[in-house]
């Protein structure tokens, strides 16, 4: 029994041996093979996953994006359909290709959502790919591989792989990372003309890509300065014309739609949240636990827990990177010694627009920090490659805890692939993971209500607003209440959501409720000031339409169902009661023939 018990153990010895050796010898194909398995592999859980969240307005009520053949809308407006007017596309972030990608995935496969997992998927790791053959130039190719994959399967960046809402982020990192392959691997004036296209591309997707703009001139400069003026006069046309068609679409400034906590501080208050922001990024990348689609936690004053330790910690942080850059100055060579300054400046831009100098839609969301991890994962790569104890590290050993790493990292993210099933399941983990995340109460509040359990949609709808009081969770609370028979409530809180942001729907529900609740001359103000704000919404103007003709002025209230017929076709029961003047029910409202 002994004998035999060597002998396994020997043989294991040597398959692991070969093994250790095969790596590393493995080739630049074998290694994008390994890359393409792992992250096939790591996000397989997530191929089940419905539409969920933005998904709804941007792809399965999006009547443009459901057609080819509104590629042009697509580029002149939000991303967000309200189904009214001449531009039925609103919001407040220019994202043409991510619609346009939802525009010809529709078209292909229909509402289908695995195949939109299935592209994104190939989005990121077609990202990984292009980070692995960047990594290389400076690495070995071994670690060169292992930090593309820890960028691949880590759970901080799941995210963009399982939210088709966050396509966004893969299509950005995707064409922004190959501009930069190209401007290392040719050499040559001609190639800054894809790289710009490309640069090009990743801008039309999110305005992020001006962050790889920034890394592009950076490696020019320092590696490559005989190309940096023939490419920022290249660029010039590209960045003009994405300028152009942002400020045409919806404006040259970002309008935040305020429905966060952290929009309503000032900008020392928000300072005063950065380093909490700072802390949980980082040990986030230590400790993938309890991860959440968003944060929304705020910290406006000063306090030694939530301010002065966490900025400890980062300033900690800082000083451990600025050291490790002293030594590389002292012992590595030149071109290694700039090349851990540029993956810094590439992760102190990626963080830096994230810490709330300007304010942004959540606290923190991971997908912000896509771009930071691969220059972080840069400046690793380098220290790992020149300094000691690491350097001299035996190579075995190293391997084997790579190994262990990556199967660490690639299992919580399969893992994390089912919270993504529905938005209720996905709802129910971020509560777990954060106490603020009024969002998640109010998506569980939309499930609820629609599966008529309408006591625990209420229960969630008030924890969401007691949490933070915005336009979107009053709305729904205001639903639940409606469908209650609470019509005071209703009333009320649709007010409170005005109270943040001006929301269409919100001003919709409470035209709806003109016909059953309130004074006549109230009701007729709150039609005439939605209107104001959206002159050219249908449903508006077709309650507007009914009010009216339910008081007896049937020559305005046909004026008004024109309009609303003008801007989209109205149901044909209404339209032709009205215009015929002759009674009719909606909503189980008698609406009498005008005398």
């Amino acid at each position: 029994m002994s004998e035999a018990f060597n002998v396994l153990l020997g043989r294991r010895e040597i398959i692991k041996k070969y093994m250790l050796e095969k790596l590393q010898k493995i080739t630049t194909w074998q290694a994008i093979l390994v890359i393409i398995v792992a992250g096939s592999i790591a996000f397989a859980s997530g191929l089940g996953s419905q539409f969920q969240g933005d998904d709804n307005a941007q792809i399965v009520n999006n009547v443009p994006v459901q057609s080819l053949s509104n590629a042009k809308l697509l580029f002149e407006g939000g991303t967000f359909y309200n189904g009214q007017g001449l531009n039925p596309l609103t919001g407040s972030y220019y994202r043409p290709l991510m619609m346009l990608t939802f525009s010809f995935l529709h078209e292909l496969f229909g509402l289908q959502p695995l195949f939109f997992h299935i592209f994104q998927f190939m989005l990121c790791i077609g990202g990984a790919i292009f980070l692995f053959l960047i990594f290389r130039y400076s690495f070995s190719q071994l670690l060169a591989l292992f930090l593309a994959l820890v960028f691949l399967l880590h759970p901080v960046n799941s995210q963009v792989a399982f939210s088709i809402a966050t396509m966004q982020d893969a299509l950005f990192f995707f064409f922004g990372i190959l501009a930069i392959w190209l401007l290392i691997r040719f050499d040559s004036v001609k190639s800054l003309f894809p790289a710009a296209l490309s640069l090009f591309i990743a801008l039309l997707a999110k305005e992020s890509a001006i962050l790889f703009i920034a890394m592009a001139l950076v490696f020019l400069f320092w590696f490559s300065r005989r190309r940096l003026l023939p490419f920022m006069s290249i660029l010039v046309l590209p960045v003009a014309t994405w300028l152009v068609l942002k400020t045409n679409a919806i404006g040259l400034m970002v309008n935040n739609p305020g429905n966060a906590p952290i929009v309503h501080l000032d900008l020392i208050e928000r300072l005063m949240t950065a380093p909490s922001i700072m802390l949980l990024y980082f040990s986030k990348l230590i400790f993938p636990d309890k991860l959440a689609a968003a944060y929304y936690w705020t910290n406006p004053t000063f306090s030694v827990q939530h301010v002065l330790i966490p900025l400890i910690i980062d300033l900690a942080i800082v000083a451990l990177a600025v050291y490790a850059g002293y030594r590389l100055h002292k012992v590595a060579p030149k071109a290694q010694y700039y090349t851990y300054l540029f993956f810094s400046i590439w992760t102190i831009i990626g963080l830096g627009i994230h810490l709330q100098i300007i304010a942004l839609d959540f606290t923190l969301t991971l997908p912000w920090l896509y771009f930071a991890t691969a220059g972080l994962l840069g400046m690793i790569g380098v220290v790992l490659t020149n300094l000691e104890p690491f350097k001299s590290f035996d190579r075995n050993k190293a391997m084997i805890i790579m190994i262990v790493i990556l199967l660490l990292l690639g299992g919580r993210t399969f893992v994390r692939g089912f919270d993504y099933k529905d938005q209720y399941t996905l709802a129910t983990k971020d509560v777990q993971a954060t106490s603020e995340q009024f969002n998640a109460y109010n998506s569980m509040a939309i499930y609820e209500s629609g599966q008529n359990d309408f006591d625990s949609a209420l229960d969630h709808a008030r924890k969401s607003v007691s949490i933070y009081s915005g336009a979107t969770n009053n709305n729904t609370l205001g639903g639940v209440l409606y469908l209650t028979g609470d019509f005071e409530g209703a009333h009320k809180a649709w007010h409170e959501g005005l109270k943040t942001m001006e929301l269409s729907d919100i001003y919709v529900n409470l035209v709806r409720l003109t016909l059953v609740y309130g004074q006549p001359k109230e009701n007729e103000e709150v039609i005439v000031k939605a209107l104001n704000y959206f002159p050219d919404d249908s449903n508006i103007w077709t309650y507007y339409a009914i009010q009216l003709q339910r008081n007896g002025n049937n020559p305005r209230a046909r004026d008004a169902i024109q309009r609303a017929q003008q801007i989209k076709p109205v149901e044909g029961f209404i339209y032709n009661n009205i215009m015929e003047n002759k009674p009719f029910t909606v909503n189980n409202v008698q609406i009498p023939a005008a005398r």
